[in-house]
């Protein structure tokens, strides 16, 4: 049998995120479709974004030299970019396709449109999905944070039979995935993410307050429970709001309970920082991905919600009564309350973490039997 060539593009550097979600992919393919002998290259989308390489007929000419092509995923369904024929991140218009003879899986797909739309966008988009939709060589499927409600609000039901709901592989994320790392945690630690792109969107004239919201939790901890604070970044932005907040700290506690992860990148980065997760005894969350790694890894963890889709997937997975809506005016004693609650309950919560993340799990599986079942009818 010959060696199947597979082309993954998708973001790999520059979002741990990313990283998570590709490595439980790459895991599932390789347990479910073990009778088949393939190779997976990478090919990073973001270089199409920064226009050192374009969506023209060089990318045509490199999808057909694979057996099977996987989009995703990521947050590449989304309509506010402009100049985009078809309305999202993935510029690949349906004359493009006409001439691409591999099979296309669109993978754990975000589809955003809190970042603002056009109607011509609206139209584009629909106009690409309904010929996904209507060839069998292609495959789309979205993810778990809310893409599918998303849809509904956009076009109706017309897609609910035509799109697979499919949860982010970042669920499976386990501690064996990991990079064993213990010269950072120190005694008890809670790991805080804040997400520092999108501050006008995420808290329009809020943010000064949200600020004061917390470094008053920090502080509220640090005083009164024997936990030490670790920051996490995902990416680059996320600096600031650290900086912004640590700033309104004491001197003693940022020199003496506060550290910050490093920024890491790629799939050792990806292990090396979700090890210092899986360390901590409960997390605060503002990114998706901080979110779900974090439940799977199965910690106790607190969504801070400044944007539709983290309040969409604890909705999704029944753990709504875990999030703090950041910008409301009872923020501060909501998040002391939850915390309260995790820091008493743990061994509880952490059943009933464990006990969700293995539900997303279990549909997560079945997703990847429908999809692997298709990835083999098309490429054997």
């Amino acid at each position: 049998m010959n060696k199947k060539k597979i082309l993954h593009f998708a973001s790999f550097i520059g979002n741990i995120g990313d990283n998570a979600n590709h490595n439980g992919l790459y895991k599932n393919l390789h347990s479910k479709l073990n009778d088949i002998d393939f190779t997976i290259t990478q090919e990073e989308i973001r270089e199409y974004f920064w226009r050192q390489k374009s969506f023209d007929n060089k990318l045509i000419s490199l999808f057909n030299k694979f057996d099977l092509i996987i989009i995703g995923g990521g947050n590449f369904f989304e309509l506010w970019v402009e100049n985009s024929r078809t309305g999202t991140s993935i510029d690949i218009p349906i004359e493009f396709l006409k001439k691409i003879k591999t099979p296309i899986l669109f993978f754990s797909l975000g589809f955003d449109i809190h970042q603002g739309y056009s109607s011509e966008n609206k139209l584009k988009f629909s106009n690409f999905l309904d010929y996904l939709a209507a060839d069998p060589k292609y495959l789309v499927s979205m993810r778990n944070d809310g893409a599918l409600n998303n849809l509904n609000l956009l076009y109706g039901n017309r897609y609910n039979s035509k799109v697979l709901s499919v949860p982010d592989s970042g669920i499976v994320l386990s501690p064996q995935d990991l990079n064993v790392n213990k010269s950072w945690i120190k005694g008890n630690t809670i790991g805080i993410n804040l997400a520092g792109d999108m501050i006008n969107l995420r808290y329009n004239d809020n943010y000064d307050n949200a600020l004061r919201v917390y470094s008053e939790f920090l502080k509220w901890i640090i005083e009164n429970y024997d936990y030490n604070i670790i920051f996490f970044p995902h990416i680059f932005s996320d600096y600031k709001i650290f900086f912004n907040v640590l700033n309104l700290l004491p001197d003693s506690f940022k020199r003496k309970k506060v550290q910050i992860a490093p920024l890491a990148s790629g799939d050792n980065g990806m292990k090396e920082v979700f090890s210092l997760y899986n360390q901590c005894k409960i997390i605060v969350a503002n990114r998706f991905h901080s979110n779900l790694c974090s439940i799977a890894l199965g910690k106790p963890t607190i969504g801070i919600v400044n944007y539709p889709q983290i309040e969409n997937f604890y909705k999704e997975i029944g753990l709504s009564h875990y999030i703090v809506k950041i910008n409301e005016n009872n923020s501060l004693e909501n998040i002391k309350s939850i915390f309260s609650n995790l820091h008493h309950n743990q061994e509880n919560v952490v059943e009933e973490i464990i006990s969700v993340r293995d539900q997303v799990r279990g549909i997560y599986n079945n997703s990847m039997i429908e999809i692997t079942n298709w990835i083999q009818s098309k490429i054997e």
